[in-house]
């Protein structure tokens, strides 16, 4: 709601918020892109690989 009194004054802290968050923690979003491919990569690589144990129709458990 301030956001549309004060669009001026909104626009200066979410740019600043944006800024620092950049400056500060641009590490977590790197990280957190490269666990992402990790894990798809691993993913995929295990989807080709046969099963150790394979599921039986109507075997729970």
């Amino acid at each position: 709601m301030w956001t549309i009194l004060a669009p001026v004054r909104a626009d200066k802290a979410m740019l600043g918020l944006v800024r620092w968050l950049a400056i500060n923690l641009g590490w977590v979003y790197v990280v957190t892109v490269a666990s992402v491919i990790l894990f798809i990569v691993y993913v995929a690589y295990r989807w080709n690989m046969p099963l150790k144990y394979p599921l039986r129709a109507g075997h729970a458990g």
